[in-house]
């Protein structure tokens, strides 16, 4: 047990400027925790640019490990199929990673995903919230299962094609931090929706992106 302590403690001072990719295993939370209870004064959060977990099996450690041990400067890439089978626990963990996250960019891939609860959650937090500067900047949800997604009355239209429609909607105590969201479809059905914080140091990274 010291020497698995000994080499967390070493990953927790580390800063990995690459991708961190977590594919055939992740850490278990429960374990780390149980490594440090006893000490209140170490960081533990491993650090990086980029981060990449694609769950092949139903494992809600991977998402625990990521809100509690994983601490993220630029992008989060998400890839779970098949869902959980608790919904519940998948929507909870994933939502405390998009309002506290604090980075640039997630993309969550989940083509089973067949409720809005999570989508009608980040609306409403961005829509009520008194504090979104912890909020992800850009959201991508590949989920094909969304259907019958809606916004509230406040939401303009601001643009409508044959593949996607834009809407614009803001926070009712702050009407300058706007948002952007888009709808894009394939074959006539909703494939992804894109949430876009058009306001702060989020500006300068749209137009980097677009570069």
């Amino acid at each position: 047990m010291k020497i698995v302590r000994c080499w967390f403690y070493r990953l927790f001072r580390c800063y990995f400027d690459k991708t961190i990719g977590y594919f055939h295993f992740i850490f278990n939370p429960e374990m780390i925790k149980i490594l440090f209870d006893d000490d209140k004064n170490i960081n533990l959060k491993i650090s990086g640019n980029e981060i990449s977990l694609g769950c092949t099996t139903q494992n809600i450690n991977s998402l625990k490990f990521i809100v509690n041990y994983q601490l993220i400067n630029e992008s989060l890439y998400l890839n779970f199929d098949p869902l959980f089978d608790d919904l519940e626990q998948y929507n909870k963990y994933l939502f405390k990673i998009l309002i506290n996250g604090g980075f640039k960019m997630i993309v969550v891939c989940n083509n089973s995903l067949d409720n809005n609860i999570l989508f009608d959650w980040i609306i409403n937090h961005i829509e009520t919230s008194t504090d979104l500067t912890k909020m992800v900047a850009n959201i991508v949800l590949h989920c094909s299962g969304f259907s019958n997604l809606s916004l509230s009355e406040k939401a303009k239209s601001m643009r409508t094609t044959e593949n996607f429609n834009c809407y614009e909607f803001a926070n009712i105590y702050n009407p300058e931090m706007n948002y952007y969201i888009f709808f894009e479809k394939k074959d006539d059905l909703l494939n992804s929706v894109k949430i876009v914080k058009m306001w702060g140091d989020n500006m300068e990274y749209i137009k980097n992106k677009k570069d």
